[in-house]
């Protein structure tokens, strides 16, 4: 979606369910056979981890061919790309989460303009120190 318009068409389709009241929830049968006591966080855990086996054992069936995955360059002066846009988002995304200042798309475009020479002088540098 990089069309604007195609966005904000999207957004308005979108279906908002209303806000949920606690007297609307419904408590799946392992629940009610529980009496709707909450799971102790042993058993949670045992939950996250059989998810993880099975998602790693779908991750583990899936046939990649190598010669389909290309890299994908950084060029943040390429608008046509949305990599600055992405890189953007994200990070305002991040900045709502933990209640920091957001930033506007001009420097997230200089800060991602200076990681990359950042990231390969200090890998140059650990290199030379080894």
């Amino acid at each position: 979606m990089e069309d604007e318009d195609e966005i904000i068409r999207f957004a308005e389709e979108a279906e908002v369910d209303d806000e949920v009241k606690p007297d609307d929830i419904q408590l799946d049968e392992e629940e009610e056979k529980a009496g709707g006591v909450k799971k102790t966080t042993a058993q949670k855990n045992e939950e996250i981890k059989e998810e993880i086996k099975e998602l790693i054992a779908d991750i583990e069936d899936i046939d990649i061919d190598e010669e389909d995955i290309n890299p994908e360059e950084f060029e943040k002066d390429d608008d046509e790309n949305n990599h600055i846009d992405f890189i953007h988002a994200a990070a305002n995304l991040r900045a709502q989460n933990y209640k920091l200042e957001e930033c506007d798309k001009f420097k997230s475009k200089l800060i991602a303009g200076r990681i990359v020479p950042a990231i390969a002088t200090t890998t140059a540098t650990i290199v030379g120190a080894v």
